[in-house]
């Protein structure tokens, strides 16, 4: 986090749309190498111990001002790794990512290492900071009741919180000071109004590259501090590493490389949470198995038994009622399970303690969320560890649990997991040299029908023994795949328009093969329904709602879109969507795609769209 004396919330100077090429082209003109700057900023002249109640030390080239609390024995004797191997390691790890030049000018940046203190997030997140960077001058901390001398340095506010999340059994190998790093470098080098990093930000939100409760997409300075840290090091949620945030954000990846130079060396702490995309989930109980799952009362969503998790892969997801945000991230894994389940994925919902039976139903009733929901599914634990709903617990197709955490994190690790049980399923070793690769990406979570899609070319192939193969895995791939055309097959006259989505599911994620051309033989069966028609035609008003709720999430102070700036700053854009919204609903009440637009509108004004 970063507090600076500036108006953050000031609207970008690149005013006119932009596409990727037009954000590498300003790169090149933005030119900014971190390597060629050598006098940038000046080392704080810090006399040895000057500071009442604060020690003075430097560690692998850095200096601090470290308080007596974090020195006092009695509070580090409670930890394996102390305070001060906590600083050492980070500050090891800075070293290890940056190139000399641009290491040897972060070194001139003072940090302060506090035990306990407590600082409210500023830029609209709740809690408390772990570290800061203080922008801004003397006079201005001042006015704030803080050390003025802290200007235009680095913060690290709660130090006993960073020495446990260093524990061996917590670690996650994230370093804080080196996003702080960043935050210094984009203010005191670049500019915190850089027009660059707002437009690559704008660009990014309106694509929909972040989800919102991602810290990356909370401003523009975030987003560029925990680039940078994905580029340099790692981050917990995707893009976790530089390979990945060049795939998933190009403009982004620009950015990083433009600024922090080439890599030429890869990026540390190569551990099992790096190689693997399952997230971590060191602080819960993972002492469950899918066979100590009671699903007990279903109350609403498409139907399922408790034999159905056998064998599968299976996301159970906790859900608290009544809650606009939580809804919508249900709809992103609502969106990971459409994907997968033909492929071996199992996904359902519990409500939490807190969750009565009439609030869950009225959340599947006004939302187009048809996930199986239970009432309140038992665990052969006790949750006890607290957590931020939705809470998603994991489970590999052997039925242990691998994950416990954020919901929102889950897709890699979603399409890693089922990939690994469809090898299992195929029962061979080894392959030839051309289906090896395909089966090998399958394991890394590599999206099925990608493999598929790769697989059909095979099929043909001249040699008998990659055919054989090719179509080992093509019909692998495909099994699951006729359930589900047997449950459309049954719904044509009774739910035309679950069948439709069944079949519409099944031609998307199996092109050009037997099942495909199958689920379109029935597809004319339903596609004269007036649901189905009307469901057409709500999805295409329904593009133009996501198209302006994209816009509008990569507009400055979009993270907190009640206040009456954000408000006043893009009232008509806001108007725009309102109208959107109340067509919609009027026209083509209680459709699936009027549902999910009704609860993007919620975001924006905090009520229906009517």
């Amino acid at each position: 986090m970063c507090r600076v004396g500036l108006n953050l919330a000031q609207e970008c100077v690149m005013q006119k749309p932009c596409a990727l090429f037009v954000i590498v082209f300003s790169l090149v003109l933005f030119s900014f190498d971190l390597s060629a700057q050598t006098t940038a900023t000046k080392k704080a002249l810090i006399k040895p111990d000057f500071v009442p109640g604060y020690k003075t030390m430097m560690i692998d080239g850095f200096t601090l001002l470290v308080h007596d609390k974090v020195l006092d024995p009695k509070n580090s004797e409670m930890f394996k790794v102390k305070p001060l191997e906590v600083l050492d390691m980070e500050l090891k790890m800075i070293s290890a990512v940056l190139a000399p030049k641009p290491l040897a000018l972060l070194r001139n940046i003072l940090i302060w290492v506090e035990w306990e203190e407590q600082l409210a997030m500023s830029n609209g997140r709740q809690g408390n900071a772990l570290a800061v960077f203080y922008g801004g001058t003397q006079r201005q901390l001042l006015r704030e009741g803080t050390q003025p001398l802290k200007a235009n340095s680095v913060v690290v506010l709660r130090m006993k919180s960073l020495t446990k999340e260093h524990q061996p059994e917590f670690d996650t190998k994230r370093c804080v000071l080196l996003h702080e790093m960043a935050h210094a470098v984009h203010f005191q080098l670049i500019g915190y109004e850089n027009p660059t990093v707002k437009q690559t930000y704008k660009l990014a939100m309106e694509r929909n590259l972040y989800d919102r409760t991602s810290y990356a997409a909370t401003n523009e300075h975030e987003y560029f501090a925990e680039m940078s840290c994905a580029y340099l090091n790692r981050i917990d949620y995707f893009p976790h590493t530089r390979e990945d945030l060049k795939k998933h954000d190009k403009a982004g990846f620009a950015l990083m490389e433009n600024l922090w130079g080439k890599a030429t060396k890869p990026t540390i702490a190569k551990s099992k949470s790096v190689t693997s995309p399952i997230p971590s989930s060191s602080t819960f109980n993972l002492e469950i198995t899918t066979e100590g799952i009671l699903l007990g009362n279903q109350i609403g969503g498409a139907n399922l038994t408790q034999s159905s998790l056998k064998g599968k892969v299976v996301a159970a997801i906790l859900h608290r009622a009544g809650k606009d945000d939580e809804l919508a991230q249900l709809l992103k894994v609502q969106t990971w399970h459409r994907e997968l389940a033909d492929f071996g994925l199992v996904t359902f919902v519990s409500g939490t303690n807190s969750s009565t039976e009439p609030n869950l139903l009225k959340d599947w009733n006004t939302s187009s969320l048809t996930l199986p929901l239970f009432a309140k599914a038992a665990f052969n634990f006790k949750v006890s560890e607290p957590f931020i709903p939705p809470h998603a617990i994991l489970f590999d197709y052997e039925g242990n649990a691998v994950y416990r955490g954020d919901a929102t994190s889950i897709e890699k690790a979603l399409r890693y997991l089922v990939g690994q049980a469809l090898i299992e399923k195929l029962g061979k070793d080894s392959y030839t040299k051309l289906v090896q690769p395909l089966v090998d990406s399958l394991g890394m979570g590599t999206p099925p029908s990608q493999v598929l899609a790769k697989a059909l070319a095979l099929v043909s192939n001249p040699s008998k023994e990659v055919a054989e193969e090719a179509k080992l895995l093509v019909d692998t791939l495909c099994e699951g795949a006729t359930a589900t055309l047997e449950d459309a097959n049954n719904l044509v006259e009774t739910d035309p328009l679950q069948a439709f989505l069944h079949l519409e599911r099944i031609i998307l994620n199996y092109k050009n093969t037997a099942i495909a051309n199958k689920a379109r033989a029935i597809l004319p069966k339903v596609d004269k329904s007036k649901k189905v028609i009307i469901e057409k035609q709500a999805r295409i008003k329904l593009e133009t709602i996501k198209k302006l709720d994209s816009v509008l999430n990569g507009k400055p102070g979009s993270i907190n879109p009640e206040t009456a700036s954000f408000k006043t700053a893009n009232s008509a854009l806001l108007t725009q969507l309102g109208e959107a919204l109340r067509q919609i609903e009027k026209a083509y009440p209680n459709t699936p795609a009027t549902m999910e637009a009704k609860l993007l509108g919620k975001r924006w004004f905090n009520t229906n769209a009517d």
